[in-house]
């Protein structure tokens, strides 16, 4: 997960430049559910799914797991409330804190969900259908006290407290301050603290750790740069250039997996021989396709933990 920057304003300008009228439409909607005090109105964000597929680099939000980019496959995205539009659902469920070991409490958002913030472009983004049907649904944890009564989303997250992290705008810290990556394995970046604990929750909410294609994904990727860190130092000038022009772009906000390119990368800057490592077994990974060969990422069996409150 990385920071997509894009200002609120910015953000409008486009809407209103590829889609004109909807932003006057969303605030007609929101101030007759001023009235109604819960939601009831038109899937209209669906119109602007292509504008966000676009800013997102046609990348899960939340996983940055790579999607398709014609118009065929609009169907593989859904767009997600950050702030869920209606009710909310006391998270994890139970059959979900047994699976994982979960141990910890959270709070949970406005009851009767977010309203007002239906057709706010800040509380939108497109994700895959994993991260939104089974994961993200209609769960909002947080660690402070439940408001629905703004559409200022800062205003909601000094109040709120959000224990997930939004990766899109420029609201609030960006995830690689909370999450980082240990090889092909998401981890937080701080030892303890509410840091800590916002990356441990996001990372059990989406299930970053366990998931197949993302750990295969990565796998794949750090197998791709470790070869291109090679050709970088011992290949041909042709080779070194194209290497080189590889490693840039793997920093960039449109690689796939970038979050864990990145840190990848500045590992091997500070520490070559563990990065070799993790290369190591991110190409058992990739060659041999048997689990339990990276602690954490393939376990059937999640350990147990207990974020710092």
């Amino acid at each position: 997960m990385i920071r997509l920057t894009l200002s609120s304003g910015s953000l409008r300008t486009l809407i209103e430049h590829q889609v004109p009228g909807w932003l006057a439409r969303a605030n007609r909607h929101t101030s007759a559910m001023r009235r109604r005090r819960r939601f009831s109105g038109p899937a209209i964000w669906g119109e602007i799914k292509r504008i966000l597929m676009e800013l997102q680099h046609h990348k899960c939000a939340y996983c940055e797991r790579p999607m398709g980019n014609s118009v065929q496959a609009n169907i593989d995205y859904d767009v997600e409330h950050f702030r869920p539009k209606g009710r909310v659902t006391p998270w994890p469920p139970p059959e979900k804190a047994l699976r994982l070991g979960i141990r910890y409490s959270t709070g949970n958002g406005a009851a009767d969900g977010y309203p007002l913030l239906a057709y706010e472009p800040g509380n939108l983004a497109v994700v895959c259908k994993m991260c939104n049907s089974p994961l993200k649904s209609d769960y909002f944890p947080i660690a402070g006290t439940a408001s629905n009564a703004s559409t200022d989303i800062a205003e909601l997250d000094a109040v709120e407290k959000p224990l997930l992290i939004f990766p899109l705008g420029t609201q609030g810290r960006a995830p690689e301050e909370f999450i980082t990556f240990h090889g092909i394995v998401p981890a937080p970046v701080k030892r303890s603290g509410p840091a800590r604990r916002r990356a441990r929750v996001t990372i059990d909410f989406f299930e970053l750790h366990l998931r197949t294609d993302l750990n295969d994904g990565r796998a794949h990727c750090l197998v791709q740069l470790w070869d291109k860190i090679q050709l970088a130092k011992k290949g041909s000038s042709k080779q070194r250039q194209d290497a080189r022009e590889v490693l840039a772009a793997a920093q960039e906000d449109y690689w796939p997996f970038s979050g864990c390119a990145r840190a990848f990368l500045s590992l091997h800057t500070s520490d070559p021989q563990r990065a070799e490592q993790y290369y190591r077994a991110a190409h058992d990974i990739v060659t041999r396709k048997e689990p339990g060969l990276y602690p954490g990422s393939r376990s059937t069996s999640p350990r147990r933990h207990r974020p710092t409150r």
